[in-house]
């Protein structure tokens, strides 16, 4: 089996957290890679692995395992989406409603990867656009969970005449 890693470089106990993941990984002879756009950044915080690939590589891999919290998982969602990949996440928060497993559970929840001993929930990517008052129709990017629209500014109320394919829902 090929795992790819795709970490959130923001998370403070990253470092430590893919130290003890690519061990793991290692000690059970399982294939793994990170995001060759990733490998400055886990350089300069003093991770040496030099296993590294291009996303397309990687979502030829078998699992993807994001490591961060749930903004990263849909993170590797998104670079994903577009290939049939699996993911499960590694949570290094005190809560993760998409990530499913912790440090504290990773060997097991790794081995019922392996063992293919885990249930494959299927998600819907959303695809959204804003059509401005003047007609104009903005794409808003392809995402997995949610779309929130509002303004910038506290305070401000926004006009929403909301459609899903094409039926009018609500104003």
């Amino acid at each position: 089996m090929k795992f790819g890693i795709y970490p959130n470089l923001g998370k403070k106990d990253l470092k430590m957290a893919l130290e003890r993941l690519t061990a793991l990984l290692r000690d059970k002879n399982i294939d793994y890679s990170l995001p060759l756009s990733m490998k400055k950044g886990l350089m300069d915080m003093g991770f040496t692995e030099d296993t590294y690939e291009t996303d397309e590589s990687m979502g030829k891999r078998d699992f993807i395992l994001s490591v961060g919290g749930d903004g990263s998982f849909l993170g590797a969602a998104r670079a994903f989406r577009d290939y049939p990949v699996l993911m499960a996440g590694l949570h290094l928060g005190d809560l993760g409603f998409l990530n499913s497993m912790t440090l504290r559970d990773m060997e097991k929840r790794v081995d019922q990867i392996l063992s293919g001993d885990y249930q494959e929930e299927h998600r819907l990517y959303l695809s959204a656009a804003l059509i401005h008052g003047d007609g104009r129709k903005e794409k808003l990017p392809t995402v997995l969970n949610d779309v929130v629209i509002g303004h910038a500014s506290i305070g401000q109320l926004a006009r929403i005449r909301l459609f899903i394919n094409d039926s009018f829902i609500q104003e």
